[in-house]
């Protein structure tokens, strides 16, 4: 609107919580800060249930140390005119006051405009050609510390100091979207086991993408040796990463709820559990325990998809495997031993050949690890995430694998053989079949 020239507000964004166009009186908070959500106004219905509906808003609500500013919401049947300077906004205000339907006048000026107080807020809404414009006045008495009624006659605004500014509303149908998020992922639970580097990622990336339910389970604390590839920091050493992550997943996503649990893959051996979810994502890199799991689920015929992911070392690869149930191709084609086409110990999908030292140890006996990057643990995290909303969307409806195909430029100086699937391997990035025609549970 053009309204919204007039903009020359000393505070950041007013992001407005509201269910409904019409009216109703509003609590404002002022800002607190220079940065983040405490440099911006914010606004809510004075009866709005934030600790059930919007629980995030409620925790920046609670921050503000002030008492909050009245206002409210009037709904404008048309616009009439344009100011195109402060000194013509009372005049406008008055003009479009008087064409507002009878009840909402008359719940103005009994409910709110008797109130006396020295800061008042009126946000208007219209509709237009591309949807509802929200905009808002500011109405602040010169003597700061005197209350006054609101004015309702010309003169009167003399005596007031008068902003306009752009409303932005707290609403996931709009945010989400504009975020490049998807609101069709809001009624979906994944449970993620496994928080280290990959997993970490996962869980941001997934909330980033708009999924509304998350269940991590983990046992493991941050230690300092994580510090480098994992998506917490350092504030977060010694803390379990199921908790942390939920911290700082729930504090940068407004509309995802995180739940943290302590366990282990194989302590989810109960289908009543697993079947809760709409896809499980397994990130522990332990193949054994793996398998192990995924025999337990054909056993017990559970519903579950499940995404088993992980990372190679010296940055020659990751993989996702998907898993959906009644569909053919399973974890176990992806261990089909390609020179004897039995079932094997080792993933057919690997860059680099088994029977090889592949840890470090800098630090002496208890101390070795598998050697890759921040960067490998997020490429990783990536063609999972990809992959998971893929299913969850419906646009991949087989059991498929992804891989993602590094250099083998540390691998070879550490004198390490890589596969033959390397070499030949040309489908980085894309989601292909996982059947195994050698598999012998797709094909009994």
């Amino acid at each position: 609107m053009a309204i919204h020239s007039l903009n020359n507000t000393k505070f950041n964004d007013v992001l407005c919580l509201v269910d409904s166009p019409e009216f109703c009186k509003l609590k404002v908070y002022a800002p607190e800060g220079k940065y983040g959500l405490k440099s911006s106004v914010l606004v809510h219905p004075e009866n709005y249930d934030l600790a059930t509906k919007e629980p995030f808003f409620k925790i920046q609500v609670a921050q503000r140390k002030k008492s909050p500013d009245l206002g409210c919401i009037l709904p404008l049947p048309c616009i009439t005119s344009i100011p195109w300077t402060a000194s013509d906004l009372p005049q406008w205000f008055l003009e479009h006051f008087e064409l507002l339907d009878a009840d909402t006048k008359k719940k103005f000026v009994t409910t709110f405009a008797q109130t006396r107080k020295n800061i008042f807020w009126v946000i208007f809404n219209i509709d237009t050609s591309s949807g509802k414009s929200w905009f808002g006045l500011k109405f602040q008495y010169k003597k700061s510390k005197v209350n006054k009624t609101f004015p309702l006659k010309l003169e009167s605004f003399t005596e007031w100091n008068i902003e306009a500014c752009s409303i932005k509303l707290f609403d996931k149908s709009s945010l989400i979207p504009r975020g490049g998020a998807f609101c069709d992922l809001q009624d979906k639970h994944v449970l993620l086991v496994g928080c280290g580097s990959v997993g970490g990622y996962i869980a941001d990336q997934l909330a980033s993408c708009g999924l509304g339910n998350l269940t991590l389970v983990d046992s493991d604390t941050l230690s300092i040796e994580n510090i480098y590839r994992h998506y917490l920091p350092i504030e977060y050493l010694h803390q379990y990463k199921t908790i942390g992550l939920q911290f700082r997943i729930t504090t940068k996503y407004p509309w995802v709820n995180v739940i943290p649990a302590d366990g282990c893959l194989l302590e989810l051996r109960n289908d009543s559990i697993i079947n809760r979810y709409d896809l499980i994502i397994i990130a522990i890199g332990s193949p054994t325990k793996e398998r192990i799991f995924h025999d337990y689920c054909i056993k017990n015929e559970v519903e579950t998809a499940i995404i088993n992911t992980w990372t190679e070392g010296y940055g020659v690869g990751g993989h996702a495997v998907l898993d959906i149930p009644e569909q053919k191709g399973c974890l176990r084609c992806a261990y089909v031993d390609n020179e004897n086409l039995c079932r094997g110990l080792v993933s057919n999908l690997n860059f680099l050949k088994p029977n090889q030292d592949l840890t470090r140890n800098l630090s002496g006996c208890g101390n070795a690890f598998l050697p890759y990057s921040n960067l490998s643990a997020i490429q990783t995290a990536s063609i999972t995430t990809d992959l998971a909303l893929k299913f969850l969307q419906g646009k991949v409806k087989d059991s498929s694998k992804v891989s993602w195909k590094g250099s083998d430029l540390d691998a070879l100086n550490e004198n390490l053989e890589l596969t033959d699937r390397y070499s030949s391997f040309s489908k980085s990035l894309l989601v292909t079949p996982l059947l195994n025609p050698e598999c012998d549970i797709c094909n009994e």
